[in-house]
């Protein structure tokens, strides 16, 4: 399990289309928790407040530029989190697979 901080760059989106056409990168979070599992692993981005005001379960943020579906969140702790689950094909497809392995290798290392 990772604990750290890590800046990644998140646009709210309603939808894919949404998110293809509007590039642009609304809010710098912090990855504060990565956990990994056998299906891939979840990742938790806190100081995220400012994207959470009208957030549901199920809504659409892209992280890092792929589009991930929330699945947990809360506005009042960590300055406001919310978690995301990737699946391995996602981690594999996307940088944030690389950049999941680095964080988890900078925290094993100390």
């Amino acid at each position: 399990m990772f604990t750290g901080l890590v800046c990644i760059p998140i646009v709210k989106t309603s939808s894919i289309l949404n998110a293809e056409l509007h590039r642009k990168i609304e809010h710098l979070g912090t990855v504060s928790s990565i956990v990994v599992d056998a299906g891939g692993c979840t990742l938790t981005i806190a100081d995220s407040v400012a994207i959470l005001g009208d957030c549901h379960i199920g809504d659409s943020i892209a992280v890092n530029g792929a589009c991930l579906t929330v699945t947990e969140f809360n506005v009042d702790e960590q300055g406001g989190w919310f978690k995301v689950w990737l699946a391995n094909e996602t981690l594999d497809r996307t940088d944030l697979g690389v950049s999941s392995a680095v964080l988890q290798s900078k925290s094993a290392d100390g």
